[in-house]
């Protein structure tokens, strides 16, 4: 993002030389009439290069956020365009890791024994001429202790395995996105909300988790796993064993239009 600010910032001061001298009768003839048409150029130069920059110079934010203690945990995402990839494997004494392409931005707040967590993405003040691809984050997050989950994402690609993560409470709202997500493996009740746009979701259940499954009205094409999942009244599914399972997940899905894989 700092070659947009340095661009920005001469195109500014170019255009304000220009309407100085201007004022100060130093420009020869109607030279000001042609404002728009350099404009023009200079901004469509700078989309063409920014195209075709290289995706390797542009800077990687690595951050954490340590567990300070923390008995559970809140963690809020906030997405736009780009790719979201979501594992296990923070480091020892952290609630997570992130490496992401361009700025991020992180609020924590620990408040009796609860760790908030809330991590965008950084601001730029011209985003015509943000990155070309998105951004692209891979978050690693702590098995340690129990955390609530909440997802917003964009025109984005999510890919997250959550199955060796004790997360009890997930939310997922998206857009026009393409979602392939493992559920927790480990609590014993963990409670999913997908909202859904025009979207492709992937969703699968470990074996050792049982869930209900309900669907909410859409346009959308549902392929589950008839082997694992009855259809109880409507639209509304549930695991063979869901009575006897140790490990359980009540599933809500809302979509609009797309597909819809649960297995």
């Amino acid at each position: 993002m700092r070659r947009n600010y340095l661009f920005w910032g001469i195109v500014l001061v170019a255009f304000g030389g220009i309407f100085f001298l201007n004022a100060m009768d130093r420009l020869p003839g109607n030279a000001l009439g042609y404002f728009w048409q350099l404009f023009l150029i200079i901004l469509g130069s700078w989309v063409i290069i920014n195209s075709i920059w290289i995706p390797g110079r542009e800077g990687k934010e690595n951050f954490s956020v340590s567990l300070q203690g923390a008995a559970c945990a809140n963690i809020h995402i906030t997405h736009g365009a780009g790719r979201v990839n979501i594992t296990s494997g923070a480091n020892l004494g952290e609630l997570l890791t992130c490496i992401s392409t361009g700025t991020t931005q992180q609020k924590t707040r620990l408040s009796n024994g609860t760790l908030d967590v809330r991590i965008s993405p950084g601001s730029d003040i011209m985003p015509l001429v943000g990155f070309a691809e998105g951004f692209n984050w891979d978050l690693a997050l702590s098995d340690a202790i129990p955390i609530s989950l909440t997802l917003e994402t964009g025109a984005s690609q999510t890919m997250a395995d959550l199955s060796d993560l004790y997360i009890t409470d997930l939310k997922i709202s998206t857009g026009a996105s393409t979602t392939s997500i493992t559920l927790p493996g480990k609590p014993e009740l963990a409670y999913v909300s997908i909202n859904a746009g025009v979207a492709t979701l992937d969703i699968k259940i470990p074996e050792n988790v049982a869930a209900k499954i309900r669907m909410k009205d859409g346009l959308t094409s549902l392929n589950l796993d008839n082997n694992r999942f009855t259809r109880i009244e409507g639209n509304r599914y549930e695991s063979q064993n869901y009575n006897q399972s140790t490990q359980r997940s009540e599933i809500t899905i809302e979509a609009g239009v797309g597909s819809i894989t649960i297995h």
